[in-house]
């Protein structure tokens, strides 16, 4: 019985007049139909997406290019495949959580608790490294947040996405941002998973203004992170700046977490 869904992609190709969409290649054209659908909620997260067959018996594409579709949509990590099951639409829940903030307690085990805050939601100018990531837009936005360290220490977080994408962010309380991940209130409201990170660190000497909001002397050193988000089709979405004084805490950076 063939999915509504096939029946759905193979409409909205067949209906397709852009001169700009058909001049590139068929495979290219089939991925961001897909994509499309992902991102207008007809395949959610965790869904399992028709497999090449069935695409074949419906979609005006041959088999090849189904394949060569399916392959570049693993590559920018919108699904992910698994053997034996199926082609499943990628879920971003393991993207979400602050990795680096994964400071390791006296124990030896357990992580110390982080507690965040808002302190702003505001307009910024698209400077380096942020704007150059987020590429053009009328208005950037800055959330910024401290964060505490199990009481031992502060963090500084800015968190820049585009103003054109995200712009009603700006119309949210600050509260209603409190304790939650960003990137999952991008995800849920604007229908925006983070697919991919991009992570890089460095040991240097804080940023003045770094300094001043976590009371520390200028020139402090420590680390700063810099967390690069990607969407559907490999599209920046938001540019993640950490600021972490020097402590003696050591940082977990595996994957597997308790």
């Amino acid at each position: 019985m063939e999915r509504p869904e096939i029946r759905i992609l193979a409409e909205r190709i067949a209906s397709e007049k852009e001169p700009e969409v058909l001049k590139r290649p068929k495979y290219v054209q089939l991925a961001d139909h897909i994509s499309h659908m992902i991102e207008a909620g007809e395949w959610k997260p965790g869904d399992r997406i028709p497999s090449e067959a069935e695409m074949a018996r419906t979609v005006p594409a041959s088999l090849g290019t189904i394949q060569k579709a399916l392959g570049r949509l693993v590559e920018q990590g919108a699904i992910v495949r698994e053997h034996c099951r199926g082609t499943f639409v990628n879920g971003p829940r393991s993207l979400l959580g602050p990795w680096h903030l994964r400071f390791i307690g006296s124990d030896g085990r357990t992580l110390l608790p982080i507690h965040q805050k808002v302190l702003d939601i505001g307009k910024v100018a698209g400077e380096p490294p942020w704007g150059t990531f987020l590429g053009d837009a009328s208005f950037y936005l800055c959330i910024k947040r401290m964060i505490d360290v199990g009481g031992e220490f502060n963090a500084l977080s800015r968190f820049y996405v585009s103003g054109d994408l995200f712009g009603s962010l700006l119309d949210m309380p600050v509260t209603a941002l409190e304790g939650k991940y960003i990137r999952e209130t991008l995800r849920s409201r604007f229908g925006t998973p983070t697919l991919r990170l991009v992570e890089e660190v460095s040991c240097d000497a804080l940023p003045d203004d770094a300094c001043r909001s976590l009371g520390l002397p200028p020139d402090s050193v420590g680390m700063i992170f810099h967390i690069m988000s990607h969407g559907y089709r490999d599209e920046p979405i938001s540019y993640h700046l950490v600021h972490v004084p020097s402590s003696n805490r050591r940082l977990l950076l595996s994957e597997n977490v308790n």
